[in-house]
C-alpha cells in the first residue's frame, strides 16, 4: 500500500510544480510561519513540520543537503494548491522561500544566572511566536542599529525548577558585530530554543507545563541587573506528546 501511494504522490507533486500557470486564486499561502525541517525516508523528500500541519517539501532537496538538515528551525513563506488530494498526512508545497532561524539550547546554571557574561545587551521586551516539536520560537525587540544582529541565551535554575510549581528561564542577548553605520531604531528578531530535554526533565505527563519568563533589560546606575517579567506570564508551552 506504502508503494501505491509513492507512486499516486510522486504523480501529484509532478501535477502541483507543473500548474504555476494558474489563477492565484487557486493557491493558499502560509507567510513567516515557524517550521522544524525533517525528511521522510518512504517519500524521500524534506517535510516540515508546523503548528498548523505537515508539508511535502520537495524543493528543499539540495538546501537539506548542504545547508538545512533534520531539525533545523525556519520561518516559511509557503504556496500549495487549494483543495489538493492529500496523501497521508502531508500537504504538498508548490512553492517556498525560507530563511534560517538560529536555535540554541536552554542551560542549567546556579540561580539561573549567566552562562556567558557577555549577554548583557539590552532586550525591550519578548514575545512568544509558535512553538513546533517542542522548539519554542521568540520574538526579541530591541532598540539599537537598524542592522544589529544578536546571540541569544536562556539560562535556568535546576533546584527551582523541581520546587516550584513553574520553572523561570531567563532569556538575555550579546550583539553579534557591532552596527556602527545605520541610524538607531526599533526593530525585532527570530531567535528558537530546543526544549525537548528540559520538557522531558520537569513535565509531569498529563498536566500543562507553564514557565515564567524573565527578559535582561539592562543595568541600573549602580550596576545591578533588572529583569523585566514578559507581561503575560505564565506561558502555557505547546507541547509535543
Amino acid at each position: 500500500m506504502k508503494r501505491i501511494n509513492i507512486l499516486f504522490l510522486s504523480i501529484l507533486i509532478f501535477g502541483l510544480l507543473s500548474c504555476k500557470k494558474k489563477t492565484q486564486d487557486e493557491y493558499a499561502y502560509y507567510f513567516s510561519l515557524a517550521s522544524i525541517v525533517g525528511y521522510d525516508t518512504d517519500f524521500k523528500s524534506p517535510v516540515l513540520l508546523t503548528s498548523v500541519g505537515s508539508f511535502l517539501a520537495p524543493q528543499l532537496q539540495n538546501d537539506f543537503v548542504y545547508y538545512l538538515g533534520n531539525g533545523a528551525a525556519i520561518l516559511a513563506d509557503l504556496e500549495f494548491v487549494k483543495d489538493q488530494p492529500v496523501s497521508g498526512e502531508y500537504t504538498i508545497l508548490t512553492d517556498i522561500f525560507y530563511t534560517i532561524v538560529n536555535k540554541e539550547l536552554p542551560q542549567e546554571t546556579e540561580g539561573g544566572d549567566f552562562a556567558d557574561p557577555d549577554f548583557i545587551a539590552m532586550i525591550d521586551s519578548i514575545a512568544p511566536y509558535d512553538m513546533v516539536s517542542n522548539v519554542a520560537f521568540f520574538l526579541f525587540f530591541h532598540t539599537a542599529p537598524v542592522m544589529q544582529q544578536y546571540y541569544y541565551e536562556m539560562t535556568y535554575d535546576p533546584v527551582q525548577a523541581v520546587a516550584d510549581a513553574i520553572p523561570a528561564v531567563y532569556l538575555r542577548a550579546k550583539e553579534n558585530g557591532r552596527d556602527e553605520i545605520n541610524k538607531t531604531g526599533a526593530f525585532y528578531r527570530y531567535f528558537a530554543f530546543n526544549l525537548n530535554s528540559f520538557i522531558e526533565t520537569y513535565h509531569v505527563p498529563g498536566k500543562k507545563f507553564e514557565i515564567n519568563i524573565k527578559f535582561f533589560a539592562g543595568r541600573d546606575d549602580n550596576g545591578v541587573d533588572i529583569y523585566k517579567d514578559w507581561k503575560h506570564n505564565p506561558l502555557e508551552l505547546m507541547i509535543k506528546n
